[in-house]
């Protein structure tokens, strides 16, 4: 398989290391059973008992993510409605561990990227109500990013690197035309809005309907340009279930541009190119890369 392996961790997360942790700060629940849920680029996820998990960054670039779900999280569930990972109980670093770390909810279902992909449902309507709901005027102390939320022009640098890695595994003509496309829609006019910054088909919960159940890993939350989060839309749906998504969705009360839709178009090629070229040993992302791919090179830009 083409591109590299995820991140290594800085700090090897354990069942043994959070049981620790959990002795030492929150006693009550160190009797709870732990099993380890798996680990993406940042963080690694423990299910606790029945009703909770642990969430821990793996390493420094994640921890101020982990802060941000900590600070912001609260709100947040106040404006979707739908689940999100509301901390429960706050970790704080330690002798054992360098970081802070948050125990949350466990939301019972499953991640869409191990679900099927298929036409129609409720799903696209679904996310078309948390990203309206979401994306409202930003408020005052949550930062912009330099990586998501952006202009996609800050991300041409690292785009263009990605491609050249991945070589004639993909029709690079293509890429490189869909990307100049996007490049040259105009930057988001409007005040900046909430935005999640990782929506992916790996951080959706769904029950086994495909009814959405929770959004999770807001790790990337920012204040910035919708249109990030909008990539869902081929990440994860075909050309009939975006109609319905783009028809469901809605950015400060109002709906989704031309220009708008377009760079979203254009973030997910970003993301199909840095899935695809960062997922050597994470099967799972890479299907979700080359899905993405070839919707958006299947998708003519507006």
């Amino acid at each position: 398989m083409v591109g590299q392996n995820k991140p290594a961790a800085e700090v090897e997360v354990t069942a043994a290391l959070v049981h620790e942790l959990l002795l030492d700060q929150f006693p009550g629940l160190s009797s709870l059973t732990l099993q380890e849920e798996g680990s993406g680029w940042d963080n690694a996820v423990f299910r606790l008992g029945s009703d909770l998990a642990v969430r821990l960054p793996r390493r420094a670039i994640a921890a101020p993510g982990a802060l941000i779900e900590q600070t912001w999280l609260p709100m947040i569930a106040n404006l979707v409605p739908f689940g999100v990972p509301t901390p429960v109980h706050i970790g704080e670093p330690s002798h054992l561990y360098p970081w802070s770390w948050t125990v949350v909810e466990w939301f019972d279902g499953q991640v869409l990227g191990s679900v099927p992909v298929a036409a129609g449902g409720k799903l696209p309507m679904d996310l078309g109500a948390f990203m309206s709901a979401l994306h409202r005027t930003a408020p005052e102390g949550l930062a912009p990013s330099s990586i998501r939320g952006c202009p996609l022009a800050w991300r041409d640098e690292r785009f263009r690197w990605a491609v050249d890695q991945l070589g004639s595994s993909v029709d690079q003509g293509a890429v490189v035309a869909a990307w100049h496309s996007a490049l040259s829609i105009p930057d988001w006019p409007r005040r900046p809005v909430v935005v999640h910054g990782d929506v992916h088909p790996l951080n959706i919960v769904v029950d086994h309907e495909r009814n959405l159940v929770a959004v999770i890993d807001f790790g990337d939350l920012n204040a910035g340009d919708p249109a990030t989060d909008l990539a869902i839309a081929w990440t994860t749906f075909s050309a009939t279930d975006r109609v319905i998504f783009k028809a469901s969705c809605s950015s400060d009360g109002l709906p989704i541009d031309d220009d708008t839709w377009a760079r979203a178009r254009g973030w997910a090629l970003n993301f199909a190119i840095l899935y695809l070229s960062n997922s050597a040993d994470l099967p799972a992302l890479h299907e979700i890369g080359e899905r993405a791919l070839a919707e958006v090179l299947s998708d003519s830009p507006i």
